[in-house]
């Protein structure tokens, strides 16, 4: 992954964590799920952007 598109994923997740979160939260009740739910979707994330 070049630099510039690396620093772009770190922005945007530092950007939209929380509402990540909040929005996994509203959909599991549970905040332990729903860090989860994030992280994992981040993995995902990472290599396709």
């Amino acid at each position: 992954m070049k630099a510039e598109d690396e620093q772009a994923f770190r922005e945007f997740v530092t950007s939209e964590v929380a509402s990540l979160r909040k929005l996994a939260y509203v959909t599991s009740g549970d905040w332990h799920t729903a860090e989860d739910a994030v992280a994992n979707a981040l993995v995902k994330l990472y290599p396709r952007w």
